[in-house]
């Protein structure tokens, strides 16, 4: 979640548990990741994560246990945009204007409150599944 993207709600979000993290610093994301163990799993020598750097900055946010009784795991470090984060957010933005963008503007004609965001799944140079949140607030404000 680039600090660019991290809009304001026109309402405060209330009515559940939510965890709110702060905005990043301007040219920073915070990363969140999802990992999945078995129940028994050994824990390893190297610890999590293995980001050079990222060791006291990882923040465990949660442990759900899953019906199955494996684990689900979330944790999040704050990181700057590098050159790869911003191509990954560039393209995003572009493939939800093009694919999106009639139905956006439909929705925010429809309710000025409307605050359009996009997920969007993509690939690491070093194969790393991830997805990128985008706001498109530019897109409706001009409906």
């Amino acid at each position: 979640m680039p600090a660019s993207e991290v809009v304001e709600a026109p309402t405060p979000y209330t009515g559940s548990e939510a965890l709110w993290f702060p905005r990043p610093a301007a040219g920073e994301a915070v990363h969140f990741t999802v990992l999945l163990s078995k129940p028994d799993a050994a824990r390893g020598r190297r610890g999590y994560p293995n980001a050079d750097g990222f060791a006291e900055a990882t923040e465990f946010v949660t442990r759900l246990e899953m019906t199955t009784g494996e684990f689900l795991w979330v944790l999040a470090h704050v990181a700057p945009m590098t050159d790869v984060d911003t191509a990954k957010l560039e393209h995003a933005r572009a493939f939800v204007e093009e694919h999106g963008h009639e139905e956006l503007l439909k929705r925010a004609k429809e309710d000025p409150d409307f605050s359009a965001r996009a997920v969007v799944f993509a690939d690491s140079p070093d194969r790393t599944a991830s997805f990128v949140d985008v706001s498109l607030v530019h897109i409706t404000r001009t409906a």
